[in-house]
């Protein structure tokens, strides 16, 4: 008979991984999280070390990845990890982008079966836009929501609430007018550029799912229970096979101080809003 892990049946299984490849970003948000901006880095993995954590990834039925910077786009293997994740067969691939750059090597990336993109929109004023991202690139980042729309590609889109004042439902307006169908909004997290103490690392800014279904790989392989609670390094991405790291202690204790210091009362709650689900609430 096969022992069965108390951790492993308490713990809802691994299906969400967050695969942050780039810090660089040619915009500066007042807001980011992870402080990405013009002097960030690609981080120490290489080509063959993300395509072996999508291995990893199908081979331990993960059904769902998310590539996100930083600006991934800005990234020269993106297209080739796209086309690797759909190879493996993840079955729900999203690209985190800014929508600033988009090539048509990478719109030919975009375009293939089970990927979609994700976008942040903050204003219906190229101003205000240009006040939180710190470079004119409203106009860029609209016509390429525009083109993804028509070229029939999946997108969704965030509106961060940085101001008190910003015109957050006019923003979303916008995005009705061009057939956006999934529009979600939220508080910006005091974390990163976004904070204002405990340093840029308050467990209490999270959801209090972080670790709990899914995980992050950062690009410098470090293993956190989410991309935002980057501080909580748990393991090396090749320390252990994903499931090992995701039931394994490290990350269970984890899990457990964001969730409590979180004041997350649900426990596992489903879906979180910071997953890209299909069956996210629009918010």
């Amino acid at each position: 008979m096969t022992a069965i892990s108390l951790e492993t049946t308490a713990t809802p299984p691994l299906d969400m991984l967050w695969l942050e490849i780039t810090t660089k970003c040619q915009l500066n948000c007042v807001h980011c999280y992870n402080n990405s901006g013009p002097e960030g880095t690609h981080g120490t993995l290489s080509l063959n070390d993300w395509a072996q954590i999508l291995d990893d990834a199908a081979r331990a039925g993960i059904s769902s990845i998310q590539f996100i910077g930083g600006e991934v786009t800005l990234h020269p293997d993106l297209e080739q990890l796209v086309y690797h994740a759909v190879a493996v067969g993840i079955a729900h691939i999203e690209v985190y982008s800014n929508l600033v750059r988009v090539t048509e090597r990478h719109w030919a990336a975009f375009s293939r079966p089970g990927v979609r993109l994700a976008t942040s929109w903050y204003s219906d004023d190229p101003e205000e836009h240009r006040r939180i991202t710190a470079r004119p690139t409203y106009t860029r980042t609209l016509s390429n929501i525009a083109e993804a729309r028509r070229r029939g590609i999946p997108v969704r889109a965030a509106i961060p609430r940085v101001y008190d004042a910003q015109r957050v439902r006019a923003a979303r307006d916008v995005l009705v007018n061009l057939g956006v169908p999934r529009i979600g909004d939220d508080d910006v997290r005091g974390l990163g550029r976004g904070a204002t103490g405990c340093g840029g690392r308050d467990m209490g800014q999270l959801c209090g799912g972080c670790g709990n279904g899914g995980m992050a790989v950062l690009s410098t392989g470090t293993v956190t229970p989410c991309t935002l609670a980057r501080w909580l390094e748990v393991a090396h991405v090749g320390d252990a096979p994903l499931p090992d790291i995701y039931y394994g202690p490290a990350m269970r204790k984890a899990a457990g101080e964001i969730e409590t210091a979180a004041g997350a009362s649900t426990g596992f709650c489903q879906p979180r809003r910071c997953e890209p689900s299909e069956c996210a609430p629009d918010q």
